[in-house]
């Protein structure tokens, strides 16, 4: 009787296929929990970004009395100037980044009666392919 011994091409095969199956198997399940990281992470980030731009320009609207558009700009009567930069993806309040990753910035000023003037802010957050919209509707008072 004449047994071999060792290793057979059939059992190495048989780890061979084991192994890439076994490495696919870890490759998908990191792939999703990192996928699932970076979207929370985006989502994070991005209602960050909307609190912080609604806390500058809600504190702007406040210390002003009027404002303007004018062009691509947003400016407030105390000197607040707001712009977008579309090649940066950011937007700056007088020449200074307060916030990025934003895709869409647009701005309108509308007078009411009693000179208050309505400003309205469409801004659209991106990060990690995670988007958020937000709108703002706010007042400016004039000189009372």
């Amino acid at each position: 009787m004449n047994k071999k011994r060792g290793i057979t091409v059939t059992s190495l095969v048989i780890y061979v296929v084991l192994f890439f199956m076994f490495s696919f198997l870890v490759t998908t399940v990191t792939a999703n929990i990192n996928k699932t990281m970076f979207v929370k992470r985006g989502k994070i980030y991005n209602v960050k970004n909307t609190s912080k731009l609604n806390s500058y320009l809600v504190t702007s609207a406040k210390k002003s009395d009027d404002v303007y558009k004018i062009d691509d700009r947003l400016i407030f009567n105390n000197n607040d100037e707001y712009v977008f930069d579309s090649n940066k993806k950011c937007i700056l309040k007088n020449d200074k980044i307060i916030v990025k990753g934003v895709t869409k910035f647009n701005s309108t000023v509308e007078s009411t009666h009693n000179n208050i003037k309505q400003v309205g802010v469409e801004v659209e957050f991106e990060k990690y392919l995670v988007k958020r919209q937000e709108k703002y509707i706010f007042a400016v008072r004039g000189g009372v």
